[in-house]
């Protein structure tokens, strides 16, 4: 089943359970349709990590050097072995940067 239909899928189950007369498949109203539906949003999946999103943007006339410190800015961040557990960079285009930063906990984001 592809992504997009499984996600659809299960909208409809939650909605049905939470008493949307619509089913998945024959008309009928699922057995459970008065049960709140269990999913649990993203934001409480309570990780305890906090993620910091940091954008730069070269100043007129310094691409060049812009772009030889992104780049060194980039690797330290790659070689970072604990505090750390994922790093992302974006680099739309030259003269811009976005890093997005996920540390385990506050006192190693600080």
């Amino acid at each position: 089943m592809a992504h997009n239909q499984l996600a659809h899928t299960e909208s409809m189950r939650c909605k049905a359970k939470r008493g949307n007369p619509r089913s998945l498949s024959n008309g009928a109203a699922p057995p459970a349709a008065q049960a709140p539906c269990k999913r649990r949003k993203l934001c409480s999946l309570g990780s305890g990590e906090f993620v910091h999103v940091m954008a730069l943007e070269a100043k007129k006339g310094k691409v060049e050097e812009f772009e030889s410190r992104v780049q060194d800015m980039a690797r330290c961040l790659y070689s970072l072995t604990s505090g750390v557990s994922d790093v992302r960079v974006c680099h739309p285009c030259c003269g811009r940067v976005l890093y997005v930063i996920t540390f385990l906990d506050r006192c190693d984001m600080e």
